[in-house]
Protein backbone atom coordinates (compact mmCIF):
# COMPACT_ATOMS: atom_id res chain seq x y z
CA UNK A 1 0.00 0.00 0.00
CA UNK A 2 2.72 2.53 1.01
CA UNK A 3 4.53 1.97 -2.94
CA UNK A 4 1.18 2.56 -4.37
CA UNK A 5 0.58 6.18 -2.56
CA UNK A 6 4.58 6.65 -3.44
CA UNK A 7 3.88 5.68 -7.44
CA UNK A 8 0.89 7.91 -7.32
CA UNK A 9 1.82 10.94 -5.50
CA UNK A 10 5.21 10.86 -7.69
CA UNK A 11 3.49 10.28 -10.77
CA UNK A 12 5.23 7.05 -11.92
CA UNK A 13 3.31 4.52 -13.19
CA UNK A 14 6.30 2.47 -13.23
CA UNK A 15 6.63 1.82 -9.49
CA UNK A 16 3.11 -0.40 -9.68
CA UNK A 17 5.49 -3.37 -11.27
CA UNK A 18 7.03 -3.49 -7.91
CA UNK A 19 4.17 -3.11 -6.10
CA UNK A 20 2.37 -5.63 -8.14
CA UNK A 21 5.28 -8.08 -7.42
CA UNK A 22 5.07 -7.18 -3.77
CA UNK A 23 1.44 -8.25 -3.82
CA UNK A 24 1.51 -11.34 -6.05
CA UNK A 25 2.78 -13.84 -3.61
CA UNK A 26 0.19 -12.68 -1.44
CA UNK A 27 -2.70 -12.99 -3.57
CA UNK A 28 -1.01 -16.99 -4.47
CA UNK A 29 -1.20 -17.60 -0.89
CA UNK A 30 -4.80 -16.68 -0.67
CA UNK A 31 -5.77 -18.85 -3.60
CA UNK A 32 -4.11 -21.87 -2.27
CA UNK A 33 -4.63 -21.81 1.37
CA UNK A 34 -7.65 -24.59 2.63
CA UNK A 35 -10.66 -23.02 3.44
CA UNK A 36 -11.94 -23.92 6.81
CA UNK A 37 -15.10 -22.45 8.76
CA UNK A 38 -12.37 -20.92 11.09
CA UNK A 39 -11.06 -18.75 8.44
CA UNK A 40 -13.85 -17.05 6.94
CA UNK A 41 -15.20 -15.76 10.79
CA UNK A 42 -13.06 -13.02 11.96
CA UNK A 43 -10.26 -13.52 14.08
CA UNK A 44 -11.54 -13.58 17.83
CA UNK A 45 -8.56 -10.51 18.62
CA UNK A 46 -11.28 -8.27 16.03
CA UNK A 47 -14.27 -9.15 18.39
CA UNK A 48 -15.79 -6.75 20.61
CA UNK A 49 -14.79 -8.87 23.51
CA UNK A 50 -10.77 -7.90 24.00
CA UNK A 51 -8.96 -8.19 27.22
CA UNK A 52 -7.49 -4.93 29.47
CA UNK A 53 -4.28 -7.00 28.81
CA UNK A 54 -4.51 -6.68 24.97
CA UNK A 55 -5.75 -3.52 24.90
CA UNK A 56 -3.51 -2.30 27.16
CA UNK A 57 -0.41 -3.68 24.41
CA UNK A 58 -2.63 -2.19 21.56
CA UNK A 59 -2.56 1.75 22.90
CA UNK A 60 1.13 1.68 22.54
CA UNK A 61 1.56 0.35 18.93
CA UNK A 62 -1.02 2.52 18.11
CA UNK A 63 0.95 5.51 20.07
CA UNK A 64 3.99 5.15 18.37
CA UNK A 65 2.46 4.75 14.61
CA UNK A 66 0.64 8.08 15.66
CA UNK A 67 4.21 9.35 16.89
CA UNK A 68 6.10 8.00 13.49
CA UNK A 69 3.68 9.55 11.12
CA UNK A 70 4.42 13.09 11.36
CA UNK A 71 7.98 12.80 10.25
CA UNK A 72 7.74 9.87 8.13
CA UNK A 73 4.91 12.25 6.02
CA UNK A 74 7.26 14.77 5.91
CA UNK A 75 10.36 12.27 4.57
CA UNK A 76 7.98 10.88 2.27
CA UNK A 77 6.73 14.12 0.81
CA UNK A 78 10.42 15.35 0.03
CA UNK A 79 11.26 12.28 -1.90
CA UNK A 80 8.27 12.13 -3.72
CA UNK A 81 8.91 16.16 -4.33
CA UNK A 82 12.54 14.95 -5.55
CA UNK A 83 10.86 12.36 -7.95
CA UNK A 84 8.33 15.35 -9.69
CA UNK A 85 11.54 17.59 -10.03
CA UNK A 86 14.22 15.40 -10.37
CA UNK A 87 16.10 17.55 -8.49
CA UNK A 88 18.49 16.17 -6.98
CA UNK A 89 19.39 14.31 -9.98
CA UNK A 90 17.31 10.73 -9.16
CA UNK A 91 18.96 7.24 -9.10
CA UNK A 92 17.70 4.70 -10.82
CA UNK A 93 17.98 0.58 -10.38
CA UNK A 94 16.96 -0.71 -14.01
CA UNK A 95 14.21 1.93 -15.08
CA UNK A 96 12.86 2.38 -11.13
CA UNK A 97 13.33 5.73 -10.00
CA UNK A 98 14.64 5.43 -6.01
CA UNK A 99 12.59 7.94 -4.85
CA UNK A 100 9.18 6.83 -4.48
CA UNK A 101 10.84 3.38 -3.07
CA UNK A 102 12.08 5.77 -0.30
CA UNK A 103 9.01 7.58 0.35
CA UNK A 104 7.34 4.01 0.61
CA UNK A 105 9.81 2.88 2.81
CA UNK A 106 9.28 5.70 5.58
CA UNK A 107 5.32 5.08 4.87
CA UNK A 108 5.10 1.42 5.86
CA UNK A 109 6.23 2.64 9.26
CA UNK A 110 3.94 4.00 10.74
CA UNK A 111 1.13 2.31 8.79
CA UNK A 112 2.54 -1.36 9.30
CA UNK A 113 2.46 -0.48 13.32
CA UNK A 114 -1.06 0.57 12.98
CA UNK A 115 -1.66 -3.10 11.30
CA UNK A 116 0.08 -4.44 14.14
CA UNK A 117 -2.19 -2.99 16.91
CA UNK A 118 -4.96 -4.92 15.94
CA UNK A 119 -3.17 -8.55 17.34
CA UNK A 120 -4.07 -10.52 14.49
CA UNK A 121 -1.97 -13.78 14.70
CA UNK A 122 2.21 -13.49 13.69
CA UNK A 123 1.98 -9.98 15.02
CA UNK A 124 4.99 -10.33 17.39
CA UNK A 125 7.20 -11.36 14.89
CA UNK A 126 5.88 -8.97 12.59
CA UNK A 127 6.51 -6.50 15.45
CA UNK A 128 10.11 -7.61 15.14
CA UNK A 129 10.47 -6.58 11.57
CA UNK A 130 8.97 -3.40 11.63
CA UNK A 131 11.66 -2.48 14.24
CA UNK A 132 14.49 -4.03 12.67
CA UNK A 133 14.04 -2.18 9.57
CA UNK A 134 13.21 0.60 11.27
CA UNK A 135 16.47 0.15 12.97
CA UNK A 136 18.14 -0.23 10.12
CA UNK A 137 17.35 2.67 8.21
CA UNK A 138 17.60 4.89 11.35
CA UNK A 139 21.45 3.08 11.46
CA UNK A 140 22.56 3.83 7.76
CA UNK A 141 21.26 7.49 8.23
CA UNK A 142 23.58 7.53 10.72
CA UNK A 143 26.59 6.34 9.24
CA UNK A 144 25.80 8.64 5.87
CA UNK A 145 23.85 11.64 7.37
CA UNK A 146 24.47 13.44 4.36
CA UNK A 147 23.69 10.83 1.96
CA UNK A 148 20.76 11.37 -0.19
CA UNK A 149 17.74 9.90 1.23
CA UNK A 150 19.10 9.65 4.67
CA UNK A 151 17.03 10.92 7.62
CA UNK A 152 20.47 12.40 9.19
CA UNK A 153 21.89 11.60 12.35
CA UNK A 154 19.40 12.87 14.51
CA UNK A 155 16.32 11.00 12.98
CA UNK A 156 18.47 8.49 12.46
CA UNK A 157 18.92 8.23 16.68
CA UNK A 158 15.56 8.81 16.91
CA UNK A 159 14.28 5.80 14.44
CA UNK A 160 16.54 4.03 16.33
CA UNK A 161 14.62 4.78 19.72
CA UNK A 162 11.57 4.60 18.41
CA UNK A 163 12.35 0.85 17.07
CA UNK A 164 14.03 -0.05 20.58
CA UNK A 165 10.52 0.97 22.16
CA UNK A 166 8.18 -1.04 19.38
CA UNK A 167 10.54 -4.16 19.66
CA UNK A 168 10.24 -3.93 23.44
CA UNK A 169 6.46 -3.71 22.91
CA UNK A 170 6.52 -7.47 21.45
CA UNK A 171 8.46 -8.80 24.58
CA UNK A 172 6.37 -10.64 26.74
CA UNK A 173 6.59 -10.09 30.10
CA UNK A 174 4.33 -12.18 32.21
CA UNK A 175 5.66 -15.39 30.73
CA UNK A 176 3.13 -17.28 33.17
CA UNK A 177 0.41 -16.48 31.30
CA UNK A 178 0.04 -17.68 27.64
CA UNK A 179 -0.96 -14.64 25.28
CA UNK A 180 -3.85 -15.87 22.58
CA UNK A 181 -3.00 -12.74 20.37
CA UNK A 182 0.29 -14.23 19.51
Amino acid sequence: MALLIAAAASGQPVQLIIAAGLLAPSFVILLLAPRTESSRRLHPSIGASISATRVARRVPLVGLAVIAMPPTIAYAAAMVEAAITAVPEPSYTYVFDHYPVQAACALVIPLSTALLAVGLPGWRPMTFLVAAGTAWFGLVSIVHPAHLGSWGAVWGWTAVGWALALAMLAIPFDRHRRDPGK
